[in-house]
C-alpha cells in the first residue's frame, strides 16, 4: 500500500478542503489500523470518527510542512492518549500485569529469541493491552515504523517513504524499533531487559 498523502499547492493550504473528502477515504483503512494497534479494541470505531472530526475542524491550519498522514497520525495519538487518560488505564495495565504474572517467563523468553508467542496468551485480551501499553511508550517514529511494518503490512520500500528515507535505513530503525518494543514490554513485566547492542 503505497503512502496516502495530499500535497497543498500554490500557497500553504491551497485545494486542500476540496480534496479532503479523498483523503479521508485513502487515509481510513490506514488510520483504523494505526488507532487498532494502539487502542482497546472496543474504543477504535470511536476514536477513528473523533480523530476524523478533529481533522476536518482543523484543517485549515495544515500548513503542508509534512505529509498529512504525520498530521493526522498525531491527532490520532492525542485522541488515543485522552482516552487512556479517561479510561484509567492504570488499572487496565494492573490486570494485565496480574494475569500474566505466572506465564511472565515464558513471555520474556518469548521476546528475548523472538520466538512466537503462544497462542492461549496472544488471545487474552488482558495481554493485548499489555502489548498495546508498550508500544503507546514508545516514540512516534518507533510506532511508525511498527504500526506500518506489522499491522498495515508495508514494505520496506513503502515504510521508507513513509518515513522519507531509503529502504536500508527503515529496515534499520524497524530493528530498533523491536528491540525499543522488547525492552519496554520486559520493563512492564518487571523483567531487566536484554543486553543486546543497538544497530549502529
Amino acid at each position: 500500500m503505497k503512502d496516502p498523502q495530499v500535497k497543498a499547492s500554490g500557497d500553504k493550504t491551497a485545494g486542500l478542503p476540496q480534496s479532503w473528502p479523498a483523503a479521508v477515504e485513502a487515509m481510513l483503512g490506514p488510520t483504523y489500523r494505526f488507532i487498532r494497534a494502539l487502542a482497546p479494541a472496543e474504543a477504535v470505531d470511536d476514536l477513528v470518527q473523533e480523530t476524523f472530526m478533529a481533522a476536518s475542524r482543523g484543517i485549515g491550519r495544515f500548513d503542508g510542512r509534512c505529509p498529512l498522514w504525520n498530521w493526522l497520525t498525531a491527532i490520532a495519538r492525542n485522541k488515543i492518549t485522552d482516552h487512556y487518560r479517561r479510561s484509567g488505564s492504570r488499572n487496565v495495565l494492573a490486570k494485565a500485569l496480574d494475569m500474566l504474572s505466572s506465564d511472565g517467563a515464558q513471555v520474556q523468553r518469548a521476546l528475548l529469541s523472538e520466538s512466537p508467542l503462544p497462542d492461549e496468551i496472544c488471545e487474552h485480551r488482558e495481554f493485548q493491552a499489555l502489548a498495546r501499553a508498550a508500544l503507546g511508550a514508545l516514540s512516534p517514529e518507533q510506532q511508525e515504523c511498527l504500526v506500518g511494518r506489522y499491522y498495515e503490512a508495508l514494505s520496506l520500500d513503502e515504510l521508507g517513504r513513509r518515513l522519507g528515507t531509503s529502504p536500508s535505513l527503515a529496515n534499520t530503525r524497524l530493528h530498533r524499533a523491536r528491540q525499543a518494543l522488547r525492552q519496554a514490554f520486559l520493563k512492564m513485566l518487571g523483567g531487566k531487559g536484554d543486553n543486546q547492542e543497538s544497530v549502529p
